[in-house]
This record gives C-alpha cells, sequence and structure tokens, in this order.
C-alpha cells in the first residue's frame, strides 16, 4: 500500500487522449489514505449526458509537494440501456 495521507487525486473521460475537453469527470477520492484506496464514482445524472461509445480515462495524485503521478489508466465503454421499463 502507498499512503496518500496529504494527497489530492484527480480523474477524467474523454473521447480520445488527444480531446481538448473532458466529457465527463469522475467523482475522486481518496477513501483510506493510510492504505492508498482511491474510489471513483459517477452519478447517472452524469453518465445519462454521455453519449454511447468508448472513452479513455486516467486517475492522476498531486503529492503535497505538488507531484503529479499517473496511477491508473484504462477504457470506458458506454452503452445504452436496451431493457425498459
Amino acid at each position: 500500500a502507498f499512503n496518500l495521507t496529504g494527497y489530492d487525486v484527480k480523474s477524467q473521460m474523454r473521447k480520445s487522449y488527444y480531446s481538448s475537453n473532458a466529457t465527463a469527470e469522475f467523482s475522486a477520492t481518496i477513501s483510506n489514505p493510510v492504505d492508498g484506496i482511491i474510489t471513483l464514482t459517477m452519478g447517472s445524472d452524469v453518465t445519462a449526458n454521455v453519449p454511447a461509445g468508448r472513452y479513455v480515462y486516467d486517475v492522476i495524485i498531486k503529492s503535497p509537494s505538488n507531484a503529479v503521478t499517473r496511477v491508473l489508466e484504462g477504457i470506458v465503454n458506454i452503452i445504452p440501456q436496451v431493457t425498459k421499463f
């Protein structure tokens, strides 16, 4: 585990690595700093406005001395709902 006490975290989703604007931003929190646990969430009010498709995301942390490090990256697939109530 990496102690994240005093760190900040941020995470965004974009259509591509070259997109100048974020499609959406995750709510990123350090839920357990001592154990280095980061929690990402995105509410249905946000995802409802994201068009179906493939997106990239990353998670960055900023140390108390302002050093920025990418700790995670990946792909998000937004698939429209099929079954309706």
